[in-house]
């Protein structure tokens, strides 16, 4: 790993983060919009430019990653209602940034200890999870603050986002293409169109919907990795998790605060 140049590009990858879209969200004219958001994206440019290992075959996935953390956040801020919750985003999004220029850094990790490649994974999994919640909740606002809105528009553009997601997670796992995955990626964008059409009828706020939605779909995702593996899916393992995400959800819905 390049240190000279990744380590600072960490710290000011996050800090111009979390600044920046901070500063977004209290911008209320267009050129000043503009203006921020252009910013935001040559320092992230630059910054991925002087940190990454090019030619790495996860360098797409990462890069992708990188213009997807801000941009989420973008539109997760400008939902949120309450000054908290978007100070969190943008601190969120600062350390999702910070993570992803260091994945950059270390280019494939194949130096790397077993021991660190672990969690960096997991983060990495989680960081395109958080993208996906953004993705659904902020579809589900638009439809309620503009319901003239094709909805139809919404749903295939989170289905697009969802299996693109979830060809990343899995591509931190195992040695696919896109070809040999189109499928299940196919697979997972349908699926995701019914069951975001089905919970969208449901008496909750976008927030909540988000969160059921994205819940569902961690799971399916996680049950088609593990199907893609050598082992498959070894149910004896999850009946235990599934069973106990069942509760949850049914607990859920019943505790949450209906419109």
């Amino acid at each position: 790993m390049n240190t000279y140049f990744t380590y600072p590009s960490i710290l000011i990858g996050s800090l111009s983060t979390t600044a920046l879209l901070f500063w977004l969200h209290t911008v209320q004219t267009f050129r000043g919009l503009a203006a921020m958001s252009i910013a935001l994206a040559l320092v992230l440019g630059i910054l991925a430019y002087r940190s990454a290992a090019r030619g790495t075959d996860m360098f797409v996935s990462y890069m992708a990653l990188l213009c997807a953390v801000p941009l989420g956040s973008l539109f997760l801020m400008s939902i949120a209602e309450w000054q908290s919750a978007i100070v969190l985003i943008s601190i969120i999004a600062g350390a999702g940034v910070g993570i992803v220029l260091y994945q950059l850094g270390l280019g494939d990790g194949s130096t790397l200890l077993a021991i660190k490649k672990k969690p960096l994974r997991r983060m990495t999994m989680m960081l395109w999870v958080y993208v996906g919640f953004c993705a659904i909740a902020s579809a589900f606002a638009i439809s309620v603050f503009f319901p003239r809105f094709p909805f139809w528009i919404l749903l295939i553009a989170v289905a697009s986002v969802l299996g693109c997601a979830s060809f990343f997670i899995w591509r931190l796992y195992y040695a696919l293409t896109m070809r040999a995955a189109a499928v299940w990626i196919l697979a997972v964008a349908i699926m995701m169109i019914e069951i975001s059409w089905a919970i969208h009828l449901l008496p909750f706020g976008y927030f909540v919907l988000g969160l059921l939605v994205t819940w569902i779909w961690y799971i399916l995702q996680l049950l088609l990795r593990f199907h893609l593996s050598n082992e498959g899916i070894i149910w004896k393992k999850q009946r235990m998790f599934l069973g106990l995400n069942t509760v949850l959800f049914i607990l859920v819905m019943m505790v949450v605060r209906w419109i």
